[in-house]
């Protein structure tokens, strides 16, 4: 980055725009990318088309290991203690892919409802922060808008079910 842009643009946020570039093309262009989003959606239609099942869901829980271990790398650079333990990160980060819109069976989500579910998660846990609000509290609060969204979105889809099974 320029020498100006240093103090304008915080290098995270130029990090981030890489890795959804980096992550983001080649999901939604390679043809790996499609056999995954094919396996999540429907395994069996997938194997039917000539997705090579087994081997895409080998190679698919490499990258989400890589992925991880980066996440952690950069966690750990970030604080600069290694923690054996999840800490506040698991539901928050749980709470951003559902929030964001992936169904955690699969086959349905992408990758830029997740980013901003976290930077919406981050604002409200700022502003329970800014509030005085007990960090224990805060917590139940995350937890109550990932259920209350889970629950719209289950509501969402059996209305669209039932939509679609009257003629």
């Amino acid at each position: 980055l320029p020498d100006w842009a240093d103090a304008w643009v915080p290098k995270a946020l130029v990090l981030l725009v890489v890795c959804i570039f980096v992550i983001w093309i080649p999901l939604r262009r390679s043809r790996l990318g499609l056999s995954i989003y094919a396996i999540g959606s429907d395994e069996l239609a997938a194997f039917r088309s000539g997705v090579p099942v087994a081997r895409t869901r080998i190679v698919a829980y490499a990258l989400s290991g890589l992925f991880a271990a980066l996440g952690g790398l950069s966690l750990t650079i970030s604080t600069g203690i290694g923690a054996p333990i999840p800490g506040p990160y698991l539901l928050a980060s749980v709470a951003a892919v559902v929030l964001g819109g992936v169904a955690l069976g699969g086959g349905k989500g992408g990758l830029l409802g997740p980013i901003i579910a976290v930077f919406v998660l981050r604002l409200v846990r700022t502003d329970l922060t800014l509030l005085a609000i007990d960090p224990n509290v805060t917590a139940i609060i995350e937890g109550a808008i990932m259920v209350a969204v889970v629950m719209f979105g289950a509501f969402i889809t059996i209305r669209g079910r039932q939509a679609g099974a009257t003629p």
